[in-house]
């Protein structure tokens, strides 16, 4: 199974469970004293409602530190992400190279890679489920960005040009404060050993991360998949690079997280994290020739409490 059938199969899986047949893990609430996803700090937040082929969000935000809460409403949606275009891009250049970037096929992969980062920098976002709200915080500069829902870029379902993406004008004078993040996790390349997670073994449910990408020209993003019961992280390994991605070590339904950051960039993710053992992964192919990072090694696990 390619990875683009795989995306839909976790797709289809995710839909049984939300409606009944099994129980999504990622609803159960957070532990006592946790923050929990909506948590602000002094700035209010801005609402972004991804759902029924709709991404509904603000036009106009204060430049300085701001806080993009992030609602999805059915299981099509919920995968937003904040961009900028460079000077003289163009938005169309840009949805072809992300379009690219989402490919089976490396060397367009590659292409794609090269085009998104040539036309935009990725600044921040937030995977979200139905039920599961989560948000991220970054600094604004003056000027114009771009909100998008991801997955209508990937499977090739919704025609190109009708994404969904909406224009955000920053300006005014800078108000409000990040939160402050609890823990770190790190995007890198390590001499000799490849792409990593650098990332806490331990997580309490309602902590904020801070994710950062130190991988010089390579975008890449922080994914959180609920393990299921058994499943170590060699699994992990054993699934991205095996022949035909069928043998899931973890909840399709219970992923929360990034989506792809430009290199150099962080932001402050709040995320519904369950207690239980939970797999960091990227499905990011690489800059350089379009394989999976995950199956050179870019996976870890860590146990919420």
């Amino acid at each position: 199974m390619n990875a683009k059938k795989l995306r839909t199969a976790v797709l289809v899986v995710a839909t049984l469970m939300a409606t009944g047949l099994a129980a999504p893990a990622v609803n159960a609430a957070p532990g006592h004293g946790a923050r929990t996803p909506v948590e602000q700090g002094a700035r209010p937040a801005l609402d972004v409602t991804a759902g029924g082929g709709d991404l509904a969000a603000p036009d106009t935000a204060r430049p300085g530190p701001a806080t993009f809460r992030v609602t999805a409403t059915d299981l099509r949606s919920g995968h937003v992400g904040l961009v900028r275009l460079r000077e003289g891009a163009t938005l169309d250049a840009f949805r072809t190279g992300l379009r690219k970037a989402f490919s089976d096929d490396p060397a367009v992969v590659v292409e794609g890679n090269r085009e998104v980062t040539a036309q935009a920098e990725l600044v921040g976002g937030a995977l979200t489920l139905p039920g599961s709200p989560g948000s991220f915080s970054l600094v604004l500069r003056p000027g114009t960005y771009h909100l998008l829902e991801y997955r209508d870029f990937q499977d090739g379902t919704v025609p190109a040009g009708r994404e969904r993406i909406r224009a955000l004008t920053v300006s005014g004078t800078p108000h409000g404060r990040l939160p402050s993040a609890d823990a770190t996790v790190v995007s890198e390349t390590v001499p000799g050993e490849g792409p990593r997670f650098r990332a806490p073994g331990r997580l309490r449910a309602g902590e904020r991360v801070r994710f950062v990408n130190f991988m010089g020209e390579q975008v890449n993003e922080a994914v959180f998949y609920k393990l299921f019961p058994g499943k170590t992280d060699a699994d992990v390994q054993k699934f991205f690079t095996g022949p035909d991605w069928n043998d899931l070590p973890f909840d399709p339904s219970a992923n929360v997280g990034s989506p792809p950051l430009s290199p150099g960039r962080s932001t402050v993710l709040a995320m519904t994290l369950t207690p239980g053992r939970w797999a960091l992964v990227t499905w990011v192919g690489s800059a350089v020739d379009g394989g999976k990072l995950a199956a050179r090694g870019m996976h870890t696990v860590i146990t919420v409490q």
